[in-house]
C-alpha cells in the first residue's frame, strides 16, 4: 500500500476543524456497529457472540471480511485510508494516508493499525476510508466515547458511514 497524497489536503481543509475530525460535515451519519469492547479488533476479526450486524454475514469471511467484500464495488484504487489519533485524547494528530488498493485485500493490514500503532496514552483512534469521489467516509473509531448503547467513558468501537442521505442509503443497500 503506497502512500497517496490526493485525499489528505481535502480532508484537512474540509473535515478537520479545531483539532477535531468531523466527517459529519458531509451530511448525515449512520452507525453500522457500536459496542463496548476490551479488544475490538480480535473480537471483530472472529465472530463475536451476541453481536448484531447491520450487514450481510458470510461465515467464511468473518464479520469485517463480509463488510469489506460488500464495500468492494464502491471503493476505487484512488480511495484512501487515513489514520488519525488523539494522543491522550488531547489533540488531533493526522498519522498517515495510504492508497486503498483492493479493499478486500488491504483492510486487515490497515485495521490492525489499531493494535500496532496505538495512540499515545490510549487516546482515541480513527481509521477512515475516504471514497475517491469524496461522497462518503466510512469511519472505524476506537476510543472512549458515548454512543447510546455504550456506557459513558467506556472503551468502545464504532463503525459509521458519513455522507448525504442518498449516499448512505446506497451504501446501506449494498451491504445488506
Amino acid at each position: 500500500m503506497g502512500n497517496c497524497k490526493e485525499q489528505r489536503p481535502w480532508v484537512e481543509c474540509n473535515l478537520i476543524d479545531r483539532d477535531l475530525f468531523l466527517p459529519e460535515k458531509l451530511g448525515s451519519k449512520k452507525v453500522l456497529f457500536a459496542r463496548e469492547f476490551n479488544n475490538p479488533m480480535v473480537d471483530l476479526f472472529v465472530t463475536p457472540n451476541n453481536v448484531s450486524l447491520s450487514w450481510g454475514y458470510d461465515m467464511k469471511l468473518g464479520c469485517l471480511g463480509s463488510l469489506f467484500a460488500k464495500l468492494s464495488p464502491l471503493v476505487s484504487n484512488r480511495s484512501s485510508w487515513i489514520y488519525i489519533t488523539y494522543p491522550d485524547d488531547a489533540w488531533l494528530q493526522f498519522e498517515w494516508e495510504r492508497k486503498c488498493g483492493r479493499v478486500e485485500e488491504t483492510w486487515k493490514t490497515v485495521l490492525w493499525t489499531f493494535e500496532s500503532e496505538a495512540a499515545i496514552e490510549n487516546g482515541t483512534q480513527i481509521i477512515a476510508l475516504v471514497l475517491n469521489d469524496r461522497s462518503a467516509v466510512i469511519q472505524f473509531l476506537r476510543g472512549i466515547y458515548s454512543p447510546p448503547d455504550v456506557k459513558s467513558g467506556a472503551l468502545g468501537f464504532e463503525i459509521a458511514v458519513f455522507g448525504s442521505e442518498q449516499k448512505i442509503d446506497e451504501i446501506s443497500g449494498i451491504i445488506r
